[in-house]
């Protein structure tokens, strides 16, 4: 339904809204403008008429805009909305403006073959404003809760660590008082030993100090220190590496991230994380790995790709059962190189997830867990990391009674990183 003249004339005198009468041709020259354009873009009326209405339209939102002006022209509707866009003020700042279009017959054309676009432009600078700090508080607050998610992981973590390091420190300290002890032994043996040698060196009688240092060699029973010292020595450099292994997994898996994405080892990746993640697993899991041998580097966040991988297998590990189950489950690790992209899958033994809830578990605080045992967070950022900060991909593959796999997909290149940079 269109306009009538003195609808139009009711319009442009009201002075409630921004009206802008925009022609067809290159540019949309702009053949006629309400006063209020004085307060929405600091300029008179007769300052717009004749001119080109594109000129107005802030560089990078030109070519949407002109897009989004020929779809709806082509759709055929009496009146349509833009996506907001930015017009140059008469200061030279930019103006976020609302285009409310109706598409009228032009009254300048004979017979009105032709066609006009009355603009109806809001000013939506101070909405756009308040929008842009709530979505950086949002994003701030996602960052809050993605690092407090990451706390908690490591706090969670903390204990089976402890425990994972005091077991070999524990031997490591044992066997080297064993050592210290077996030395105290050894010691008096090395005395006699010498003076035997300087007895026969001398030409002396060295039958009375061969008779005594044979004493002494069965009262410290050192064929039993000659099979125990070697072992003790041995199991204390296991133990050693063993903590040196967690430590360095730990201080890998604690990467601090941020913005910047490196190039990363997958396997590796898994590799630390599993070791970190040590004591949550394996009491209720037998771990099977199957890494594909010179898997491509990944680039990618560190810190992030650690989160998601832990927050699967501690997932994986809780779905099978309680800690130190008589029946055992099973978690399988898989990495490939598919095409472009890298595709890890953790699979488990545990009963499933129930179609009803299938379609929520990337939901924000959703959980199924009792209270205090977590926050419905760890899928949540799994998702979030995958799909939206790398651009990859996360499917589910389900079975009650029978198990569930994660599959995640992430490309190889850094393509994504340049997309994110775009948008913002």
């Amino acid at each position: 339904m269109h306009l009538s003249p003195a609808s139009l004339a009711r319009l442009f005198s009201s002075g409630s809204v921004t009206l802008v009468v925009r022609g067809i041709g290159d540019g949309l020259p702009v053949l006629d403008a309400s006063d209020s354009t004085r307060d929405t873009l600091g300029c008179e009326p007769a300052e717009l008429i004749a001119t080109a209405y594109t000129e107005r339209v802030h560089p990078d939102d030109l070519a949407a805009f002109e897009l989004g002006f020929r779809e709806a022209l082509a759709a055929g509707k009496d009146r349509f909305v833009l996506a907001d866009y930015r017009l140059r003020h008469a200061d030279g700042s930019w103006v976020w403006v609302q285009d409310d279009v109706r598409v009228e017959p032009d009254p300048e054309a004979a017979g009105g073959s032709s066609v006009c676009t009355i603009a109806c432009l809001i000013d939506v600078t101070e909405r756009r404003r308040v929008r842009d700090e709530l979505d950086q508080q949002c994003r701030h607050l996602e960052a809050r809760v993605a690092l407090a998610e990451r706390l908690e992981s490591i706090g969670q973590l903390a204990a089976g660590i402890a425990h994972e390091i005091n077991t070999p420190t524990q031997y490591v300290g044992h066997n080297t008082r064993f050592l210290e002890e077996s030395f105290a032994e050894l010691s008096p043996l090395l005395g006699l030993a010498a003076e035997l040698a300087a007895s026969i060196l001398r030409e002396e009688d060295a039958v009375a100090r061969a008779e005594e240092l044979e004493r002494a060699l069965e009262a410290a029973d050192f064929e039993e220190l000659g099979r125990e010292i070697p072992k003790a020595i041995r199991q204390s450099l296991e133990g050693i590496g063993h903590v040196g292994r967690i430590v360095q997994a730990m201080k890998e898996f604690s990467h601090p991230g941020g913005e910047e994405r490196t190039w990363v080892d997958l396997n590796h990746a898994v590799e630390s994380t599993i070791t970190v993640a040590t004591n949550e697993w394996k009491y209720r899991a037998d771990l099977e790995l199957d890494l594909e041998p010179g898997l491509p580097a990944l680039s990618c966040r560190a810190g992030e790709l650690n989160q998601v991988l832990l927050n699967l297998i501690v997932n994986a590990a809780q779905a099978i059962g309680g800690e130190r189950d008589e029946k055992r489950g099973r978690i399988g690790i898989t990495t490939r190189c598919v095409g472009e992209q890298v595709e890890v899958r953790i699979s488990d033994t545990g009963p499933g997830i129930p179609e009803e809830i299938r379609g929520r578990i990337f939901d924000p605080f959703f959980t199924t867990k009792e209270v205090g045992r977590g926050t419905g967070q760890g899928l949540s950022i799994v998702h979030e990391v995958v799909v939206e900060n790398h651009g990859g991909s996360i499917e589910l593959e389900t079975e009650p009674g029978q198990g569930t796999t994660f599959i995640v997909r992430l490309p190889l290149g850094a393509e994504t990183e340049v997309e994110e940079s775009a948008e913002r």
